[in-house]
């Protein structure tokens, strides 16, 4: 148990690094860009390749291939989990190419109809530039996974890190130059982009340290039926949640120019806890009960499950009561910049609601 608090206490202050730059990120993206048109557009654009990773790369994916990683590591040991590794890795990436190519082409002719809104022919051409991200984050989710896999969680645990680092850098190359919030938000994409890339990159070497080789491999296997068993049940519950969340920004978006913008910084608000000490119990947690699994060992997994619920409920509770009573000055104190006061009331409010 202490080295599980260990390696949850490594995982915590990594992504604790994370979510705080992540919210100086938001902070700087509204006080340059305020709860307008051109943050809307971008925070709709930013959406669809988060929702594919939600689904791609560390949601289903991910709840799929790690019991089936496990069980070959354990089974057939280190070079059998890798080549399996390298086969879903490719299988990924072509299924990822072609999502990628016909998004951009779809999108590039909604920029180019003539009945479209200004508000969503703006999120469709951002979306034409900001669709290889989802490339990039979801091979790098799967990647990630396959190091928790193996004990490593430092690395991907740090690579959000870079993906905030390169927003802030673009946001303030853009204040800097005093760009206005059109040339802003371009310079924001180039930031997503370039941190997508190193999210990817720097984990993949890691990976590459503990001796994965990416070979192209394609063909059918066993483990690769019972990964596909896994993955389409694990995508429909996945998707579910992901649909509902694309629906509500959608919605948001039809109504102002702000909604989109007011409803992300509340949420976001309220994934910070849970960034920052749920979803680290459960990086930690979840190799090890689907290694127990793999052993059939009933008792160690039950132990481990109910271990991180314990420390999931004991978090989450407080967590939720102090958005309720602190709402309203936690989003006064991010207020700055071209965020005004009357935007800042309706997301406190629904900070509230997400507490």
């Amino acid at each position: 148990m202490l080295k599980n608090l260990k390696n949850v206490a490594v995982v915590s202050l990594s992504t604790g690094g994370s979510r705080v730059l992540g919210l100086l990120r938001d902070v700087l993206l509204f006080a340059a860009l305020g709860a307008s048109l051109w943050n809307s557009a971008f925070i709709l654009a930013f959406m669809l390749p988060n929702l594919f990773r939600r689904l791609l790369g560390e949601g289903a994916m991910t709840s799929a291939m790690v019991p089936i990683f496990t069980q070959v590591l354990q089974r057939d040991g280190k070079q059998a989990a890798f080549e399996f590794f390298s086969r879903v890795f490719c299988r990924l990436l072509v299924a990822l190419l072609v999502i990628t190519g016909v998004g951009m082409l779809l999108f590039g002719w909604l920029v180019k109809s003539d009945w479209l809104d200004i508000r969503w022919l703006l999120g469709a051409e951002l979306s034409v530039y900001m669709m290889p991200y989802l490339v990039f984050i979801c091979l790098a989710a799967i990647v990630a996974a396959g190091l928790n896999v193996i004990g490593r969680f430092a690395a991907p645990a740090c690579t959000p890190m870079l993906l905030n680092l390169s927003i802030i850098g673009a946001l303030l190359i853009g204040m800097a130059l005093r760009e206005g919030p059109a040339d802003i938000v371009y310079w924001l994409c180039g930031g997503v982009l370039l941190g997508g890339l190193l999210q990817l990159f720097v984990p993949a070497v890691d990976l590459a340290r503990q001796g994965w080789r990416l070979r192209p491999m394609f063909g059918k296997t066993a483990d690769l039926d019972e990964l596909s068993r896994l993955f389409v049940p694990a995508l429909a519950g996945a998707a579910i949640l992901q649909v509902n969340i694309m629906v509500s920004r959608l919605l948001a978006h039809s109504l102002n120019e702000s909604a989109v913008s007011v409803l992300y910084l509340a949420s976001r608000l309220m994934e910070l806890p849970l960034g920052l000490f749920t979803v680290a119990v459960s990086t930690v947690f979840f190799p090890l009960m689907a290694q127990a699994f793999a052993a059939k060992d009933e008792a160690s997994f039950a132990q481990n499950f109910c271990s991180s619920m314990r420390l999931v409920i004991a978090i989450s509770i407080p967590a939720g009561v102090g958005l309720i009573l602190l709402g309203e000055p936690i989003v006064e104190l991010l207020r700055f910049g071209r965020f005004d006061s009357a935007d800042g009331q309706l997301t406190a409010a629904l900070v509230a609601i997400y507490g």
